[in-house]
Formats: C-alpha cells, sequence, structure tokens
C-alpha cells in the first residue's frame, strides 16, 4: 500500500529539479509579494481536486504551491517576477494547453476559462495578479481583489 501511495504522490508532484529555476527556487526569508488565487477544475462536469503540498517538497516551499484541497494557490516568490496559471499547472505536473487539461485530450476550443465570472481567452497564459486573494487569504498588494479562477472543458 506504501508503494501506490508513494507512487501516487510522486506523479501529482512536479519535482524541483525538472521546473525551470523561476519555480523550483526554495523561498526563504522576505517575499517580493505575497498573493492568493482560487482555481477550480471541471471536466465533463466533474469537479476535480486540486491537491494539497504542490510545489512543496520537504521544507523547501516553492513560489507557486497549495497548502491543503481548498483550491487555493499561494503566490509567495522571493524575486520580482509575475507568474501564470499556466506554471501552476507545470509546478502541479498536470498539462494545461491546447489539447490537453490534465489526463484529458480534447479538439481545441472546447476548454473555457473564467476568472471572477468574466471570460478569459488567456487560459495558461492568464498572469496571476500580484494583487489577487482568496476568500480568507489576503494578499500583501492593496487594494486586493478577490481572484477565484475556474477552468472548465465541456
Amino acid at each position: 500500500m506504501a508503494v501506490i501511495v508513494g507512487g501516487i504522490y510522486a506523479f501529482s508532484h512536479q519535482s524541483g529539479s525538472n521546473l525551470p529555476a523561476y519555480l523550483s527556487a526554495c523561498v526563504t526569508g522576505s517575499n517580493s509579494y505575497h498573493a492568493h488565487v482560487h482555481l477550480a477544475v471541471t471536466i465533463n462536469g466533474q469537479n476535480q481536486i486540486v491537491p494539497g503540498q504542490v510545489g512543496i517538497n520537504g521544507a523547501c516551499l516553492h513560489p507557486l504551491h497549495t497548502h491543503s484541497t481548498d483550491g487555493v494557490i499561494h503566490v509567495e516568490p522571493g524575486e520580482d517576477r509575475t507568474f501564470t496559471i499556466g506554471d501552476f499547472f507545470l509546478a502541479w505536473g498536470q498539462p494545461f494547453n491546447s489539447t490537453q487539461l490534465m489526463s484529458t485530450k480534447y479538439p481545441p476550443g472546447q476548454v473555457s476559462m473564467t476568472v471572477s465570472g468574466n471570460p478569459h481567452p488567456e487560459l495558461w497564459n492568464y498572469v496571476i495578479p500580484r494583487n489577487a486573494q482568496a476568500t480568507g487569504n489576503p494578499c500583501s498588494d492593496t487594494p486586493c481583489q478577490e481572484t477565484d479562477v475556474v477552468v472548465a472543458l465541456i
């Protein structure tokens, strides 16, 4: 049983060494900024769980990470840079591109994304605002704006 659980953990958590340097860095000390965005993913009407501990390897906290399965992405970079939703999927080890969302392949044009209820065609290129906040998770750059990203494949 432990081997299976370990295998599931390994496949759901991208190794820091397989990531670009800006995603694999361990953030220590002060952050350039601190934001939170809520992510929900739906495939064929089924909600997908965004796992906890994405971007956390032992004592290493990467700039994009989750603590629990509530879908809240923590953005805590040690350097002044922007991140996209695609960067989070890369850290998660899940594909999100023009023909695949997680393990589901699809023809182009079947996936949609909204941000706080508004359509956003940028999809994986959507830049997470520095002042993003999720309910109960404020940001460091005020004024904070509630940011809820929903990716849906029909």
